[in-house]
């Protein structure tokens, strides 16, 4: 048996599961992350003699009706271990005592009725640790929304180095959203967690990672990085910017133009009819139209569509624009930022994720990036695979026509004298144009067995 190792994180998606009042659906889709601002800390508490960052947990009330698995649920609480409960009868047995200070230190297998406790929304949980940087903070967009981040977290475990940030979104129409962000350094062999959601019972949910099925069996290798998960279908419309692309870019002498297509999805059930959308130059992933409070310059608005788009409920659009700035930005790094019902057009579930932006920043000049690779962990000579690459050109300028490869490396870097063409090609690239391609190969006949990378 072959086995190989991807040197980039698999995406996972699934099915949604259904309840009593309520049906669940789940999407993901890539998203940057943009960590919280203006948010409050939560104060957390311990009863035993641990710190509250390894095991301490606390409660925030919602201010709204939060509709979950036919409960009404008006506080929610939040755990160092990266579980949020809702109910009070779920918070309860998470709550810190000095004989309960171990009542959620780690996840399980989702769903599963035998262990205790239910009720809960897992990003990512497992025994972790706020450690000296971390913090559990949320914000109120509005009066019926709430969104909680655990920002720079990590495993207890010693000799892990890594730490990791993800978002919770509760709206009152029941909508959930779970937004991964980066995951930094590398997790020891037993720093492992689980994902997922569950009703009050246990008999109810799903996981959000295949690696959370059977137990809590979710590394590092398995972490969603920039992927927004939305869970449920609000009656309302609600637009989300699932995806942009950049193509045909050209820094002309006096005009910076390129193509921008953007993806629309509705995540709502009813139709989101006759909105706007609009371009924006940033130099970061956030949409910030006036000046930061931390210094810089408030992003430029290059484009806004005259022709109306619609996007049904529970399905997407996509269009694109040709655009051109001129003059042309000054040197440095840039991220093209999409907002979707610009003019606020469509009333929404939530009217506060309507931003979304490249995955990647441009620079003047040309510069190729090699973002992942992944495939199956195992095959054999002869087999065919399936094997997703991802790279993109961070310049301006057109590259012309480049060749490149796939390898099969006993490293994580390439090694001529040990490496296996697994596949080779060419393409043709512009500026500040990103792929994302599934290839299916044949595994060469005459690579040996043992342990390969992905290069």
């Amino acid at each position: 048996m072959r086995h190989f190792a991807g040197v980039g994180a698999l995406l996972a998606a699934l099915a949604g599961t259904q309840a009593a009042a309520q049906v669940y659906a789940v999407n993901s889709n890539p998203q940057p992350y943009i960590p919280l601002a203006g948010a409050t800390v939560v104060a957390l508490t311990s009863g035993g003699s641990w710190s509250a960052t390894d095991e301490g947990s606390a409660t925030i009330p919602l201010g709204f009706n939060f509709p979950y698995y036919g409960q009404v649920v008006t506080e929610v609480g939040v755990d160092s271990n990266g579980v949020i409960l809702l109910g009070s009868t779920a918070i309860a047995k998470c709550a810190r005592s000095s004989s309960n200070s171990f009542a959620c230190y780690s996840g399980g297998k989702v769903t599963d009725s035998a262990r205790e406790p239910h009720s809960f929304i897992a990003p990512w949980w497992g025994d972790l640790d706020g450690k000296t940087a971390g913090v559990i903070r949320y914000l109120k967009p509005g009066s019926s929304e709430i969104v909680i981040e655990y920002s720079n977290w990590a495993f207890y475990s010693y000799g892990s180095t890594e730490t990791f940030s993800f978002q919770v979104r509760l709206n009152s129409s029941g909508m959930i959203q779970v937004h991964y962000g980066t995951y930094t350094g590398t997790a020891s062999t037993y720093s492992l967690a689980s994902a997922g959601f569950e009703n009050e019972t246990g008999t109810l949910g799903a996981a959000l990672l295949p690696c959370s099925t059977t137990t809590a069996n979710c590394g590092d290798a398995d972490w969603p990085t920039n992927t927004l998960y939305t869970i449920g279908q609000p009656v309302d419309p609600d637009l989300v910017v699932s995806n942009v692309a950049l193509s045909n870019m050209v820094n002309a002498t006096s005009a910076l133009t390129f193509t921008v297509s953007p993806t629309f999805r509705n995540v709502g059930q009813t139709d989101a009819g006759d909105f706007a959308w609009q371009v924006y130059l940033s130099t970061n992933q956030a949409l910030e139209t006036s000046a930061p409070t931390d210094g810089g310059y408030a992003d430029t608005l290059v484009y806004t569509s005259t022709t109306p788009i619609n996007c049904a409920g529970l399905s997407q659009a996509t269009t694109s624009a040709g655009i051109s700035v001129s003059p042309k930005p000054p040197p440095g790094q840039y991220y093209v930022v999409v907002k979707a019902d610009s003019a606020n057009a469509v009333a929404e579930a939530s009217e506060d994720n309507n931003v979304g932006s490249i995955a990647n920043y441009f620079t003047q000049g040309a510069d190729l990036v090699a973002t992942s690779v992944s495939g199956p962990s195992s095959s054999g000579p002869g087999n065919s695979l399936t094997v997703n690459a991802k790279w993109f050109n961070q310049g301006t300028d057109a590259v012309g026509t480049i060749s490149y490869k796939i390898l099969l490396s006993t490293t994580p870097t390439p090694h001529t004298a040990f490496d296996y063409v697994l596949w080779s090609g060419t393409k043709a690239v512009s500026g500040g144009q990103t792929f994302d391609e599934d290839l299916t190969i044949a595994v060469p006949v005459d690579v040996p067995g043992g342990d390969f990378f992905y290069v």
